[in-house]
């Protein structure tokens, strides 16, 4: 994802409730998205859920998985974390937990690499890097 990409998805996902609920915009921003054979997922982040405390910052993230046989859609929410030494130096760990904090899987991050979990990352380190975060 480009810097430029991700600033943007950054200053989306940073707003507050208040700041876009005046316009007609959804609360979520596609941040990224899958196909292989069997399905496809897209991966967006929940405006105004972006938190920073202890060294780590998070933010809701929402799954929908569609089969390409039969078009079956399946949504998955998750609070997605990651640590301030995971942004610095660019690779880490990503922590899926359920929207209650409990864990559920890790994936790994590399900065700019071409996953879905590098793009997720590379929106958590803009947030973070941006003023007031």
């Amino acid at each position: 994802m480009g810097k430029a990409v991700a600033v943007i998805l950054a200053s989306s996902l940073a707003f507050s409730f208040s700041a876009y609920a005046a316009d007609n915009t959804s609360e979520w921003v596609q941040l990224t998205g899958t196909k292989n054979n069997s399905a496809t997922n897209l991966f967006l982040g929940k405006k105004g859920s972006f938190r920073h405390v202890k060294g780590q910052s998070s933010f809701l993230l929402q799954q929908i998985r569609t089969t390409i046989a039969d078009e079956r859609k399946e949504v998955r929410y998750y609070q997605v974390a990651m640590s301030d030494k995971a942004c610095d130096n660019g690779y880490g760990k990503l922590y899926f937990n359920d929207v209650e904090g409990k864990p559920d899987f890790d994936a790994d991050y590399i900065a700019k690499g071409e996953s879905a979990g590098s793009a997720i990352g590379d929106a958590l380190c803009a947030i973070r890097a941006m003023p007031d975060n």
